[in-house]
């Protein structure tokens, strides 16, 4: 049953994880202030940009051809930011400046991590999704959710650093691994809620704010304290507040709809837009401040990477409707 027609507030949002997506890669901050807003803020960007899409597709009661579209969307962003980051894939395996790369390293990347910067995103959402809407099948949420947290979990340990990489279990077991395994506890937290969206928003809107609260202060707290005093398990503390500051976020701005009068139609094409375009920009900006101008101003640095993201927004969309640029709207 869909409930709503618009969600505004989830538009704000994802504008604003791009911005934070922006910073995770430009560093505007230098020491103890980089780490804290990165860590505390930053970093649940990617998760909420993962809830809401999964939200935003499943409270459609997605079938076969629904699927299909959803698929092909991904695919043709996947195939437009490719083409767009060539030259940046190009240097990055091409000796001095990186390592070269083998078609099955290229095969195995597309698949299971990254062919270029950002594109992990893309295929971990689509295969994330896709097992997710098959499981969903044959079994319900609850099932779906305990198999997305035992993935998570594994994922944490063996593929995120906590277990050390000499440790016979880790290695028994990196076979296994895959971005997609990043993504699909928040994917499975956006179908729940798209299930039980009319619930959501009709009951548990004040219980909503209160967990945006508490999980906030948590975040903080966990990343404050470990960052200074036992930064060793920092990842490990984090296995469950990261999710559970991202399912906060994401309810929050759910159950609270902005009515302020914001262009939401485009920070929706905007996020997107942002998150697979500032890679290139990043690199070129903090290639040009250092080598050439000479300097390392890192809010600089941020400011001209979002200045670049905003003009070729606005190019992309001024252009995509004249003639011979309107494969410019699959950037989209």
């Amino acid at each position: 049953m869909i409930y709503k027609k618009s969600f505004n507030s989830l538009d704000l949002g994802k504008f604003i994880a791009a911005i934070f997506v922006v910073a995770i890669h430009a560093h505007p901050f230098d020491g103890v202030l980089e780490k804290v807003f990165i860590h505390a803020i930053a970093f649940i960007a990617v998760p909420f940009f993962f809830i809401t899409s999964s939200f935003l597709f499943f409270r459609k009661a997605p079938n076969s051809e629904k699927m299909k579209h959803y698929m092909k969307r991904i695919m043709i962003l996947y195939l437009f930011w490719g083409v767009y980051s060539i030259p940046l894939f190009y240097i990055y395996h091409t000796p001095p400046y990186g390592e070269s790369i083998t078609i099955r390293d290229f095969i195995h990347n597309f698949f299971f991590s990254s062919t270029y910067s950002g594109s992990w995103f893309l295929m971990a959402s689509l295969e994330s999704v896709l097992l997710i809407w098959l499981l969903s099948k044959k079994v319900n949420n609850f099932i779906i959710l305990i198999l997305a947290v035992l993935i998570y979990i594994y994922n944490s340990f063996v593929s995120d650093g906590i277990i050390a990489n000499d440790n016979v279990f880790k290695k028994g077991l990196s076979f296994i691994k895959g971005d997609w395994m990043k993504a699909m506890l928040f994917i499975s937290f956006g179908k729940i809620v798209a299930d039980h969206e009319v619930f959501i928003l009709t009951k548990i809107k004040t219980l909503s704010t209160f967990f945006f609260i508490v999980m906030l202060l948590l975040n903080f707290i966990n990343v404050f304290y470990l960052q200074n005093y036992h930064q060793g398990i920092l990842h490990l503390s984090s296995i469950a507040i990261l999710p559970l500051t991202a399912l906060s976020i994401f309810l929050f701005a759910l159950c609270h709809e902005t009515r302020a009068n914001f262009p939401y139609r485009v920070f929706r094409r905007m996020s997107t837009m942002f998150y697979l375009s500032h890679f290139t920009f990043v690199a070129i900006v903090a290639y040009v401040l250092h080598n050439i101008i000479g300097i390392d101003a890192p809010l600089l640095r941020y400011g001209i990477v979002l200045a670049l993201c905003f003009t070729l927004y606005f190019f992309m969309e001024k252009m995509k409707d004249v003639k011979g640029f309107t494969w410019l709207k699959y950037g989209f």
